[in-house]
Formats: structure tokens, C-alpha cells, sequence
């Protein structure tokens, strides 16, 4: 079992530190499980706990024993594997008002390692929870159906895209959707935001190498498409990255 450094029980709402005014709590589990304040300390699962995570600091290792779901609060974690040939595959993102480790409703054990690759909270809940609270709430029942859904959406259109699409456009069709999932504004000069994880593991999300990666981005660079600098990235022409982008 991976060890954590940072890890704090939560007794009672709001579970992430942000939860309070924030915009997207209708759209948040943590947000629907607040509006039931004593919905966490029913039946016989363990408390939410607060995490810490830095940088590079692993959540939970592949062959762990999946018992619970991690809702990403502030900061941005991978999944990674290693394929049979020995190279590293990343094989999601995960941002704040996520949720990760689906796997643990059926049991068994987590498919993949996961690490921070921005520093940040998530507050991990016991599968056993979900499913009392789900079970005693229908209409909790019925968001958390639906919230399945568009995960399992986004991940289609995902393994989609890695298929059918050309290099440059797999890369213009990640940032736009990071942007969508961080839900920042557009302006005038187009839309911008940080980088979620470094560029090797950008390449290897979007099965390529890095040099193939390097390769697009200076040809996207030329083309006023997409400017990557070490943290930033900036997409100026929104309205033609969108149409290059479309599957």
C-alpha cells in the first residue's frame, strides 16, 4: 500500500477546501455530498480524508487494493502503466472536480500507478459510502449515473481521437479540451492556461514520442496555431484550432 505523507479525516462539510463558493459544486461529488451533511458519517464507512499531495508524489500504485475514489480538488494527476515492452504509458489526466479510481466499485484491484504532476488536494472516499449514500438518495443516485456517462464519453472520444487523428490535430484537440476541462475564459487573444504535466508525459498521453511532439509543436509554433513555453501554453485562433481539431 502506498504511504502518504499529508493525510487528514473530515468529518464534516465542506470536504475540499475550495468547496465553499465555488461555481462548479452542482457539478462536483464533493459539492453533492455536502448538501447532506450527515450523509458521510452513515452506515459503516471510514470518514473522507484530506490529502496533500506534492509533485511527483504517488496517490496509489498499480495492484494496490482499490476500496476507494479520489475526487481531484486543486492540483493534476497522471495514471501510468508499463506496457509488456517496458515503456511508460500515460494513460490519463486528471483535473480538479474529477474522479479517479472508478475501478474500485467493482472490487478488485487499481489498473494503473498514480502521480501528482502539479502539487494539490483530493479527498479520498470509501467506495462503501458512495454506494450507501447512492442507495438511500435516488437523486444522487441519478448524477452519479450521469456523471459515469461523460466519463465514459470523454474517455471514447479520447481513444478516438488517438485513432483517427493526424499528430497536429491530436495535440490542438488536447489543448482545447484541457481548456474546456479548466474551465477558463476566452479572450481577445485567444484562450491560455498552464501546463498540466511536462511534454514528455504530453507525448506519451497522446501516444507519440517526444520528438514527434517537438516536431508538431515548432510546426503548429510556425503556423500561429500554439505557443508552448516551459509552464504556459497559449491557442490564439480558437475558432480554427476548433475546426482542425474536429474527428
Amino acid at each position: 500500500m502506498t504511504h502518504l505523507s499529508s493525510v487528514v479525516s473530515v468529518a464534516n462539510p465542506p470536504f475540499c477546501p475550495k468547496c465553499e463558493g465555488c461555481s462548479e459544486r452542482e457539478e462536483c461529488l464533493l459539492g453533492k455530498l455536502s448538501s447532506d451533511p450527515g450523509a458521510c458519517r452513515k452506515g459503516t464507512a471510514k470518514l473522507p480524508q484530506r490529502i496533500q499531495l506534492a509533485t511527483g508524489e504517488m496517490l496509489f500504485r498499480r495492484m494496490d487494493d482499490c476500496r476507494s475514489l479520489f475526487v481531484i480538488c486543486s492540483g493534476a494527476i497522471k495514471t501510468q502503466r508499463v506496457t509488456a515492452e517496458g515503456h511508460l504509458v500515460v494513460t490519463g489526466l486528471w483535473l480538479p472536480g474529477d474522479i479517479l479510481g472508478l475501478e474500485a466499485l467493482g472490487g478488485a484491484e487499481y489498473e494503473f500507478d498514480a502521480v501528482a504532476t502539479k502539487a494539490g488536494t483530493v479527498v479520498r472516499l470509501d467506495v462503501r459510502l458512495l454506494l450507501e449514500v447512492c442507495t438511500q438518495t435516488p437523486a444522487m443516485n441519478i448524477w452519479f449515473t450521469q456523471r459515469l456517462g461523460q466519463l465514459l464519453r470523454r474517455r471514447d472520444i479520447d481513444h478516438a481521437s488517438s485513432k483517427c487523428l493526424q499528430s497536429n490535430a491530436r495535440i490542438l484537440r488536447f489543448f482545447l479540451d484541457l481548456h474546456e476541462r479548466t474551465r477558463q475564459d476566452e479572450t481577445d487573444q485567444g484562450i491560455e492556461g498552464e501546463l498540466p504535466m511536462h511534454k514528455q508525459d504530453i507525448a506519451r498521453y497522446l501516444n507519440m514520442t517526444p520528438e514527434t511532439l517537438s516536431r508538431n509543436l515548432s510546426t503548429l509554433r510556425r503556423k500561429r496555431l500554439l505557443f508552448i513555453s516551459k509552464t504556459h501554453y497559449t491557442v490564439p485562433d480558437v475558432a480554427h484550432v476548433r475546426s482542425m481539431a474536429a474527428l
